[in-house]
């Protein structure tokens, strides 16, 4: 994280922006408290989505696939199937489907 900061530095509001990807994906956040005798500790929070659940590195290296191909078959089937619904019914299709068996997804 620290190269990506050193590198885009002088981009106005990237800060922000490398400060969320930091806390909720790579390292997390800490949260100081304070103990007895006026210590201070920091405990570290991990990230909201740890790296080993979007990184493919390591899949890479071992010829596995790169992308998420089934979650976007979902997604597309269910696009289609709510895009042929009003959009008042097309929560209580979600719903629904949400609701199978994931042998019917």
């Amino acid at each position: 994280m620290s190269l990506l900061s050193n590198y885009f530095k002088s981009l106005e509001g990237l800060d922000d922006i490398l400060v969320y990807f930091d806390s909720t994906y790579v390292n997390g956040t800490y949260k100081s408290t304070i103990k007895e005798y006026s210590t201070t500790r920091f405990l570290r929070h991990l990230p909201i989505f740890l790296p080993h659940t979007w990184n493919v590195y390591n899949a890479t290296k071992e010829g596995y696939g790169r992308t998420n191909n089934v979650s976007e078959g979902f997604n597309n089937k269910l696009k289609n199937i709510m895009c042929n619904a009003s959009a008042t019914t097309a929560f209580i299709v979600l719903i629904k489907i949400c609701r199978r068996p994931k042998s019917y997804v």
